[in-house]
């Protein structure tokens, strides 16, 4: 099965929420806004939607505050 555009879309930026907040020279408060803003757009009932577990898990680890 392909992945829908959106589906595309939602790994591309998770990968780059997570290259950027895994780097102490880009880890600014602003892109930890993004990816929690993301974390909460792509969570129904606790469950990822369009991305991988694996992914919005490295996220959540990488935030500078608990979610």
């Amino acid at each position: 099965m392909s992945k829908s555009k959106t589906e595309i879309v939602s790994d591309l930026l998770a990968d780059r929420l997570i290259e950027s907040l895994s780097n102490p020279e880009t880890a600014t408060p602003g892109w930890a806004q993004a990816a929690l803003r993301f974390i909460k757009d792509n969570t129904v009932a606790g469950e990822p939607m369009s991305v991988t577990e694996d992914k919005m898990k490295r996220l959540k680890e990488l935030l500078p505050f608990k979610k």
